[in-house]
């Protein structure tokens, strides 16, 4: 991977606060489960996405900004 991107995924991933961390490295570890093939959705899961997706398509979701600001964060 050239330098460059290594530094850019770096930058990345460090930006977040400290109390995101966990976030991210349940993401990160998730995205390399996946690559590996050890990640494989039960039917519920598969249901319970579609229908996250479908609330997205209504246009039933908040954006992370009216999220942190309803919630005092």
């Amino acid at each position: 991977m050239p330098t460059i991107l290594k530094e850019e995924l770096h930058r990345i991933i460090d930006a977040p606060p400290e109390v995101e961390m966990p976030a991210v490295k349940r993401f990160l570890e998730f995205i390399l489960n996946l690559q590996e093939g050890e990640k494989n959705f039960s039917p519920e899961d598969l249901t319970e996405m579609e229908e996250g997706f479908a609330q997205i398509r209504r246009g039933e979701y908040v954006t992370w900004e009216d999220f942190n600001q309803r919630h005092g964060l």
